[in-house]
């Protein structure tokens, strides 16, 4: 992998991270176009931590309200402690799930089909809970079993080409939750989990030094860097889009990406 194939991996990870479009679908096609045979699990995931970072930097206030009303009324009932409920299905999924993840990897079929089929579910969502979409459950209103069904659908995301805050903020809506109750959840929701999965792989190549390559690096931080910047960029827009047009924009350009790659592969 040179360079540049890092820094156009690293923006794809960026752009498509916050997009209901799948992040890890995108990422499987340009390595597969790119000729990238055997892509670095690792890579993947570290440059997504690049875009989760972003969260951070973007929602840091919120998150801090987050961290001061925990510790000033500290009770089950937080809405901190409800996000890390809502976080347990997602790190058993990739804990117990680690292998068929790595050997999904590859799979543009899958990614083609998975496009696809949730392009659907997020239109049945959508008509749903239509008059969800802008007004939905006060933030007393939200229970713990509602965190932890969207922790639920965040799991599912472990599959490529669902994306991780499309399903994620599926399952808010579905649970009464305005839309930009759900993608603020569903990004907030990011951050340990993908947080989790770096660390996990950066201790597995820890425990073996030979794994770990200058380029891998080196290309590695290049994309991290890139993905943070995008990534940054497309949240700001995220939640214009989908309140002004919902998730249709983005599920016709599902259905026609994943018939383009059934008809290419």
């Amino acid at each position: 992998m040179s360079i540049f194939e890092a820094l156009l991996l690293g923006i794809i990870e960026g752009l498509t991270e916050f997009f209901p479009i799948s992040s890890t679908g995108h990422l499987i096609i340009a390595e597969h176009l790119l000729g990238i045979s055997n892509p670095s699990l690792f890579f993947n995931i570290v440059i997504q931590l690049g875009a989760i970072l972003a969260v951070i930097w973007i929602y840091w206030k919120k998150i801090i309200i987050l961290i001061q009303d925990f510790f000033n009324t500290p009770s089950i009932h937080s809405t901190l402690t409800k996000l890390g409920i809502a976080t347990i299905p997602a790190l058993l999924a990739g804990f117990f799930l680690n292998k068929l993840i790595e050997s999904s990897q590859n799979n543009i079929q899958l990614v083609a089909w998975m496009t696809i089929v949730v392009a659907f579910v997020l239109l049945g969502a959508e008509y749903i809970a239509k008059k969800n979409l802008l007004q939905g459950k006060k933030e007393g209103q939200k229970s713990i079993v509602d965190y932890l069904l969207i922790g639920a659908f965040q799991a599912i995301s472990i599959i490529p080409g669902v994306s991780r805050s499309g399903i994620t903020i599926t399952g808010g809506i579905l649970r009464g939750f305005s839309f930009h109750d759900a993608a603020d959840t569903a990004f907030l929701l990011a951050v340990p989990v993908m947080g989790a999965a770096s660390l996990y792989e950066g201790l597995k190549l820890a425990s073996n030094p030979a794994a770990i390559s200058a380029g891998l690096g080196l290309n590695t931080l290049v994309a991290f860097i890139a993905a943070f910047l995008t990534a940054a960029f497309t949240i700001k827009i995220t939640l214009p889009i989908l309140k002004k047009y919902g998730f249709l924009p983005f599920v016709i350009y599902r259905v026609l990406l994943g018939l383009l790659l059934l008809l290419l592969f």
